[in-house]
């Protein structure tokens, strides 16, 4: 199973969330952190810690933060340094990429 965390700054996390429900529709797991929100004001660790843990090998996790070495960003890589092989992080994101990510098929 394919599960994707994206793991902003502001709303855009959410903001990507809703998009790609109305492009692609329901059926996909997808989280998000709005980190600096009035939901989202403290550390948010223990989110990205439970999306990693509930990973396993049959699983192709992956996290899409939105700037490089910006505070999500880091923290997202600070916790996933003995990542397993199948958990990729994407920074820069955005719509495209994600949807690109989700809706890639192995052939």
């Amino acid at each position: 199973m394919k599960k994707i965390l994206i793991a902003t700054h502001g709303m855009l996390a959410e903001g990507l969330k809703s998009s790609i429900h109305v492009l692609a529709g329901d059926g996909y797991y997808i989280q998000t952190i709005n980190a600096y929100t009035d939901e989202c004001q403290g550390d948010y660790s223990d989110q990205i810690e439970t999306f990693i843990s509930s990973l396993n090998q049959d699983d192709e996790g992956v996290i899409f933060t939105d700037l490089l070495s910006g505070s999500v960003n880091q923290k997202v890589c600070q916790l996933c340094v003995k990542k397993p092989s199948y958990l990729h992080i994407v920074t820069g994101t955005n719509l495209m990429c994600v949807l690109a990510v989700l809706l890639e098929t192995n052939h």
